[in-house]
């Protein structure tokens, strides 16, 4: 977790493949919150290398 000059919090994931399961959803949702108490930041991004599920794929869109 980094953060931009301009205060946007940045998530690398290196992750080959994502489906949407319960553990993902609270996984990214933890990952969500830390980066959000931890650097207060105006969005928080997150980048995953790999392809993720077309469930996955709107999951994450729908959460912005």
């Amino acid at each position: 977790m980094a953060a931009t000059a301009g205060g946007t919090a940045v998530v690398l994931l290196p992750l080959d493949w994502v489906r949407w399961t319960a553990a993902a959803e609270s996984t990214l949702r933890e990952i969500d919150a830390r980066a959000r108490k931890e650097l207060r930041p105006p969005a928080v991004v997150i980048l995953l290398t790999g392809k993720t599920s077309s469930i996955a794929a709107k999951e994450l869109a729908a959460r912005g």
